[in-house]
């Protein structure tokens, strides 16, 4: 084939043509910039309000548990606890003794949800404990504790309590023997 252009004019034609090439290009990667804007926004839109919410929760969090919350329940508790050694000592009765006895002979897999005491005749004391257990095993590995503890006179876990294998409701009832 015959090259009839001039070389100016070739030369012209080639910058021509790489200038609209960078034009088609800058359109093309400007285009799929826009796109990817337009599809990332509602992703960043979520992120940012749950960010915003987190925050929140976690500043009321921090907001609602204050030191001095903590101080006025600690309060609360030692005096609550000095009134019950008070009447303890008065009535010649201190639960806080067989309840601790009690809580000494759970095990690991055992949670205590709910504790009562009763002073029955004499010197002799109940203690109801009831619960959670996570296992079968930790249920029984608790009944046999309560049977070899040298101050239970009697203990009383159903049967039917171990009648599924996890996160079992139990009752025991605790009686102590005569001091």
């Amino acid at each position: 084939m015959l090259n009839l252009l001039p070389k100016n004019y070739k030369e012209n034609v080639r910058g021509e043509y790489l200038r609209r090439l960078s034009i088609v290009v800058l359109i093309g990667l400007t285009l799929t910039d826009i796109f990817f804007l337009v599809a990332i926004s509602p992703a960043y839109i979520s992120i940012s309000m749950r960010k915003k919410i987190v925050e929140e929760a976690n500043s009321s969090i921090k907001n609602s548990t204050n030191t001095k919350d903590r101080e006025m329940i600690l309060s609360n508790i030692k005096d609550l606890k000095s009134r019950l050694d008070t009447a303890g000592a008065i009535s010649g009765d201190i639960p806080s003794e067989f309840i601790d006895k009690a809580l000494q002979l759970k095990g690991s897999g055992i949670y205590i949800q709910n504790i009562s005491y009763t002073k029955k005749e004499g010197r002799q004391r109940e203690v109801i404990l009831a619960g959670v257990a996570a296992s079968r095993l930790s249920l029984i590995d608790f009944s046999k504790r309560i049977k070899l503890s040298d101050w239970t006179l009697s203990s009383d876990i159903p049967l039917s309590n171990l009648a599924s294998d996890k996160n079992i409701n139990f009752s025991v009832s605790l009686i102590s023997k005569k001091e």
